[in-house]
């Protein structure tokens, strides 16, 4: 079996012989690990197994039988190394187990819907069937050596029960299986399953009751229908919907798609407002993508908007913006109407009026820095 734990793995398992007898809860298995380290260095090892299984005895290929030591009420098993291992060494472990284990109790799902009900004794009430017994013993069960960390794993299992219960476990069951394991007398015999998870799994389970096959049939299906038809977004919608998900676009920019409107309104983009000549008058619309207020300014805010062709650098005088206070800090597209200063290049607009712009469609916005 397949461990990812940060100090460690277990690169491959090999269940042998898990022995269960549910009417018991009794479990007996034999694990074989085969360990790579993944530490640095790593002079103790530390597997989960389930408290009421004792251990009877952990061999390694490498250094015979070795010392484990189980801390109590915790579900561990500590095993001491006789040496020091490095970085990738592979150590292959076999560690024989046994003990009564209950298995794991139905998810409340599964009796929520059943409690607070009483049941009918009236003749006419149908009687419900009782449920086969099942006993399922998972990952949470600990009835098997795993990890710390629950990661992936591959494995193979071999699941021995009794001849009048079933199995199912993790992984495919292999061609052939169940057999039957003769025992001293025939009402000893069991049957033996064997699964094999070629592709790593998160945990290894299995569970045991009398299960009933059904057989398989063919079923007709009706001629494949269309798929359906969906009006596809327009240019804007996908630019609001991308801003939604991600505060941003790599289609477009939000205003690209509205430059036929804006223009029909007069409304220059910023490309054009920096070709235009000194003390120009004009009106822009952009998106607000800072306000900045120093305290060196007099009360004087700065406001940068941007549209698809660039920025547009906004100088707004205190009374300007106490006049139009509400829109200067909240309006994410906004519309000003001032004169240009235009200096050795670069260019100014000065705010005289803002105001919201009249457009049917409202661009998508992912906010301003402001005050910084």
């Amino acid at each position: 079996m397949t461990l990812e734990i940060p100090y460690r793995s277990i690169p491959d398992m090999f269940l042998r012989r898990v022995a269960a007898t549910p009417d018991r809860q009794w479990i007996d298995g034999r694990a074989r690990l085969r360990i790579k380290v993944r530490a640095y260095v790593l002079g103790t090892l530390m597997l989960r197994l389930a408290d009421p299984l004792v251990v009877h005895s952990i061999i390694s290929y490498e250094y015979g039988r070795l010392f484990g030591i189980r801390v109590k009420n915790q579900n561990t098993l500590v095993v001491n190394l006789p040496t020091t291992l490095t970085r990738d060494s592979v150590l292959t472990l076999t560690i024989a187990y046994a003990g009564r284990l209950e298995p794991q109790a139905p998810e409340r799902e599964t009796i929520g819907p059943f409690e607070g009900q009483q049941r009918s004794t009236s003749e006419d009430s149908p009687m419900l069937m009782q449920p086969e017994p099942s006993y399922l013993y998972s990952s949470r069960s600990y009835w098997y050596p795993q990890a710390p960390v629950s990661d992936y794993a591959t494995a193979r299992l071999h699941l021995s029960v009794p001849m009048t219960i079933d199995c199912v476990a993790s992984g495919e069951l292999e061609p052939g299986f169940p057999t039957v394991i003769a025992g001293k007398e025939p009402a000893l015999n069991r049957k033996l399953y064997v699964f094999t998870a070629a592709q790593p799994l998160r945990y290894l389970a299995f569970i045991l009751s009398r299960f009933a096959r059904t057989e398989k049939e063919p079923l007709s299906l009706p001629a494949r229908e269309p798929k359906p038809g969906f009006v596809p977004l327009t240019d804007s919608e996908e630019v609001s919907w991308d801003y939604r998900r991600t505060s941003h676009s790599a289609r477009r920019h939000p205003l690209e798609p509205m430059r036929p409107s804006l223009m029909r309104h007069n409304l220059p983009d910023a490309r054009t407002v920096s070709s235009m000549k000194n003390r120009a008058k004009i009106r822009y619309a952009g998106l607000v993508i800072c306000r900045q207020r120093p305290g060196t300014a007099g009360g004087v805010v700065f406001m940068t908007l941007e549209d698809e062709t660039g920025f547009v650098n906004v100088v707004v005088w205190e009374s300007v913006f106490q006049r139009y206070s509400v829109l200067a800090k909240t309006a994410s597209f906004l519309g000003i109407t001032g004169t240009l200063q235009v200096e050795d290049g670069i260019v100014h607009l000065v705010a005289e009026e803002l105001w919201e712009p009249k457009i049917a469609l409202k661009p998508a916005s992912a906010g301003a820095r402001d005050f910084h």
